[in-house]
């Protein structure tokens, strides 16, 4: 029975059952360092940009994956993701727990679904159907999840207000120093408009890119300084060159923050983000109610800001 993804290397062993309840289970191989959130808060001083990088690369693989094959994954979140060592040492991150998962063509929401709200893509929050952008929304929100080790909207009620605030252009913090690009690049994954954010692949382009930059960055310290100079004046004049000598410094500047935040890290208690029911109708109706406000009484830039906002479904 071929039972994983293409490409995964997150072993799937087989099925079991639960004799009391009768449900079946997937046996996983074990991912020795845990989830991604956990794995974050253990080790934030550690995890350099080159290594985020390298574990958002992985994630992306396995969306692509999930993607070709016609799925949606619908959960996606840091606890769903694991972090395994090698016994050579090298770390990866796999996506998993599909439980929750369908098929791209599959019908229309219904009132109620599962999932951690800050992840949630708001027109999902909306009542509108799934598609694979809005995975890449919840991708989008552990890029900024990435930046500082803190669980988004920490401190907030998972409530309608917040689901609100998220459909109308909310979304998590940055840490400071984070490189623009990297900001940009979350945002637009996060955008209100699901048909402007980026697919699976062009993710992965865009950080293999900057992975590219970052560890050639790391080599040329090994090299003499004045060798370095003389080899890439020329290149160095070019528009592109300093635009690549931005992006290089920016991470390296993001590198040297690392340690002022994770004192602010270790202020933040754990708090468990599980998948729980998430009634949308009740979000739609507040929706309706506060976008009618809105209209009484919003003129000018206001109203272009609302354009960008998702679309209710028809009840």
């Amino acid at each position: 029975m071929h039972c994983r993804l293409s490409g995964s290397k997150l072993e799937i062993y087989g099925l079991t059952q639960n004799i009391e309840t009768k449900e079946y289970m997937m046996v996983f191989q074990y991912a020795n360092k845990g989830d991604l959130y956990n794995y974050l808060k253990s080790n934030f001083e550690e995890i350099t940009w080159e290594d985020k990088l390298s574990l958002l690369i992985d994630i992306s693989k396995d969306l692509i994956k999930i993607h070709q094959a016609g799925y949606i994954h619908c959960d996606l979140h840091c606890g769903n993701i694991l972090q395994n060592e090698s016994w050579l040492g090298s770390l990866k991150s796999y996506i998993a727990d599909l439980g929750f998962s369908r098929k791209s063509d599959e019908s229309i929401l219904k009132n109620q679904i599962y999932g951690v709200m800050p992840y949630v893509a708001p027109e999902i929050l909306l009542c509108q159907q799934y598609t694979s952008a809005a995975d890449i929304y919840s991708f989008g929100v552990i890029m900024a999840e990435m930046t500082t080790g803190i669980r988004p909207f920490y401190g907030h009620k998972f409530d309608v207000n917040l689901a609100l605030e998220i459909c109308c252009g909310k979304r998590p913090k940055f840490a400071e120093e984070t490189p623009n690009c990297y900001i940009e690049f979350a945002e637009l994954c996060m955008h209100p408009d699901s048909q402007k954010r980026p697919t699976a692949e062009t993710i992965h382009n865009k950080l293999s890119e900057w992975h590219s930059l970052v560890k050639e960055s790391d080599k040329s310290d090994e090299f003499d300084d004045s060798n370095e100079i003389d080899e890439y004046d020329e290149f160095n004049e070019s528009n592109e060159s300093n635009e690549i000598s931005q992006i290089v410094s920016e991470f390296m500047a993001a590198d040297k923050r690392i340690p002022e935040l994770l004192i602010i890290l270790k202020e933040h208690p754990d708090i468990v983000y599980a998948s729980k029911l998430i009634n949308i109708s009740d979000i739609v109706q507040q929706y309706k109610v506060r976008n009618n406000q809105h209209s009484k009484y919003d003129v000018g830039d206001e109203n272009k800001k609302r354009t960008n906002q998702p679309d209710i479904c028809v009840s």
